[in-house]
């Protein structure tokens, strides 16, 4: 599989529209040459035991899990790898194209979620935050594919189901949305970097992949992801819930999509080695394949 999604573009010549946020990373509204607009977020880094610093995996994992998407045939924002040269260093990165044109909004979960009664205290507050009330916030939202025949609330069980196939642990309030002008539906799917054992070192990744140890394995790593929902359960719990909460036609349908994409190989030959490591590689791919399992043991 190949495509510019993988191509590390240099968005240091790009005009900066906005500064989105400042603080331990970059993330800034950039327009390209041909005046779209496009979101960097720099990748973050991590500290060694020894205090030394690494790049989390976040860049790789954003188009991986975007790739992921595609092949299961879920709308997703459009992500491209991108590095920002600035002070005689490069600034590794992912840039994501804006979702909404200059006569709509994007509305966030969290405040559908309000409309329907659930209101959070903070940003952190997850009280309230279940499957259940998300399906009540989508009950008059159109699907993102006005052709598929599937509700809003359909295709946002493919978006948990993609969740758990990649140990997504970030599918927050404010980490889905609808887009809206004269209607409202719901938006492609975003925000995904928390996925794949992105946050590891490539000697716990290794650790775990050799290990004889079955409470230290990839598969126990994966089966541990836990969601954002109300009471953090896990990622592969809230996707099997999700799926028991539509009809066996789309339920079979997700399932069936998931099928589709039988190993995650494919998809990480096509990021650049200077992006991830061989055994970032490895683990992703093992994550992804004992998640993948665990979907298919849905009764």
């Amino acid at each position: 599989m190949s495509g510019p999604g993988f191509d590390d573009i240099d968005v240091s010549t790009w005009r900066v529209e906005h500064v989105e946020a400042l603080g331990r990373k970059r993330k800034m509204w950039l327009l390209d040459p041909g005046g779209d607009a496009w979101l960097y977020k720099q990748t973050t880094e991590n500290r060694h035991s020894d205090g030394t610093r690494y790049w989390k995996g976040d860049d790789w994992a954003e188009v991986v899990v975007s790739a992921v998407a595609s092949e299961m045939g879920i709308p997703a924002a459009t992500y491209r790898l991108a590095h920002l040269d600035e002070s005689c260093s490069s600034l590794p990165g992912v840039i994501s194209l804006k979702m909404v044109n200059d006569e709509e909004s994007l509305i966030e979960g969290n405040i559908l979620l309000d409309e329907v009664g659930v209101r959070a205290s903070s940003v952190r507050d997850r009280t309230g935050y279940t499957l259940q009330n998300v399906q009540r916030s989508l009950e008059e939202v159109a699907p993102p594919v006005a052709e598929s025949g599937m509700t809003s609330w359909d295709w946002f069980v493919g978006f948990v189901v993609l969740d758990a196939l990649v140990g997504n642990t970030d599918r927050h309030q404010q980490n889905w949305a609808v887009i809206q002008d004269s209607t409202r539906r719901l938006a492609p799917t975003f925000d995904h970097a928390s996925s794949l054992g992105f946050l590891l070192d490539d000697q716990t990744r290794l650790d775990r992949l050799r290990t004889e140890d079955a409470g230290f394995s990839v598969g126990t790593y994966a089966a541990k992801a836990s969601s954002k929902f109300e009471g953090n359960p896990s990622t592969l719990a809230i996707a099997k819930s999700a799926m028991e909460m539509v009809e066996p036609t789309v339920r079979d349908y997700w399932i069936g999509q998931v099928e589709a994409v039988p190993s995650l190989d494919p998809i990480l030959a096509e990021v650049p080695a200077s992006r991830i490591s061989p055994a970032a590689a490895s683990f992703a791919s093992g994550v992804f394949q004992a998640n993948r399992t665990q979907l298919y043991d849905t009764p």
